[in-house]
């Protein structure tokens, strides 16, 4: 039967050495006050291999320490004390025990789980306070092969690692990104501008409107290149709200379509005279304000903690007497969980 998920166990097998190596040569992380100390208990087994159970917690173990929220206890620490108290942590099945275990191994939080099949995979998982005995945090997962158990211990991990980082206890999961933009007009815009870059910032506002959806507020600023001598510069500010629906692919990606209406206002420094010799052109001020529409694709990538990578390609069209000005291109930059 061990050599049935030989495979999956392999895989992970490796997970406690580095954690362990790593533990030994950043001996400062130990002392840091703003971390919590935590182990992960061996899961227990239903209806499945028991290697299989223990590899489950392995890759929960993995990826909770390299959250940086916490300081893991590596295993083979935990065996050694276990195996010192007499303690026996495959009969340690409810919280009282494991909180037991938990102050025996000096830690702050402890995580007790299980792994059971019936059918499809069901993993189970509880965080555990030490010092008060209270379950602090339940969370289940299922996979529907030992190929997917994966995926699933990577979500599980993450909303530990939400929870104890706030994320599940603020309302509507505000976050805030930074990023910069280079934009290409075409049709009718192209005619005056050139290539266009700036800088936005968005807010989102996650689950405010029902339930999967996420509001944002955008505001952006913009210099466009200018291809007529007419025109000595064109800047544009954007404004706007809109709403999208997340999409994970995986535990650490998010992806979003996201479409916002708002207003655009272009400042333009110009000459109504399209042709003069060079030295002839007058420029003046004229600000013109237009109803615009954005489409984009917001891709956020899980870098560490609250920060997040985004990349975001996006298409706008803006609307003056008939006529419509378009631009696209996209932008990157840097999400942060508030």
């Amino acid at each position: 039967m061990f050599k049935r998920h030989s495979s999956v166990i392999v895989k992970f097998s490796v997970v406690y050495i580095l954690l362990a190596i790593n533990n030994a040569s950043d001996l400062s992380a130990a002392d840091d006050p703003r971390k919590l100390n935590i182990a992960v208990m061996n899961f227990q087994s239903n209806n499945c291999a028991p290697p299989l159970a223990r590899a489950v917690s392995e890759m929960i173990a993995g990826k909770i320490f390299h959250s940086g929220l916490f300081i893991l206890l590596d295993r083979g620490r935990m065996d050694y004390i276990a195996e010192e108290r007499g303690f026996l942590e495959s009969v340690c099945e409810d919280s009282e025990c494991a909180s037991e275990y938990g102050r025996m191994l000096r830690v702050d939080k402890i995580v007790s789980g299980s792994l059971s099949r019936l059918g499809d995979f069901r993993i189970e998982v509880r965080v555990i306070d030490v010092t008060s005995g209270r379950v602090e945090l339940s969370v289940s997962g299922a996979a529907e092969s030992e190929e997917s158990l994966e995926k699933a211990a990577d979500e599980l991990a993450l909303k530990i690692e939400h929870f104890y980082s706030g994320y599940a206890v603020i309302k509507g999961n505000l976050e805030f990104a930074v990023l910069g933009a280079v934009f290409r007009p075409f049709g009718d815009f192209s005619q005056g501008a050139g290539l266009g870059e700036g800088l936005e910032v968005q807010g989102y506002f996650n689950k405010i409107f029902t339930t999967g959806y996420t509001g944002i507020v955008t505001a952006g600023v913009y210099e466009f290149a200018s291809r007529r001598d007419s025109i000595e510069s064109f800047t544009i500010t954007q404004l706007g709200i809109g709403i999208g629906r997340p999409v994970k692919p995986a535990a650490t990606v998010k992806v979003m379509p996201l479409i916002s209406t708002g207003i655009m206002m272009s400042r333009v420094r110009y000459d109504k005279i399209a042709y003069k010799a060079e030295d002839d052109y007058q420029y003046r001020t004229g600000y013109f304000f237009n109803p615009a529409v954005t489409m984009r694709l917001a891709v956020d990538i899980l870098i560490f903690h609250r920060w997040q990578f985004c990349f975001q390609p996006a298409y706008t069209a803006f609307f003056e007497k008939g006529r419509i000005g378009q631009f696209a291109g996209g932008a990157v930059g840097i999400k942060a969980l508030l």
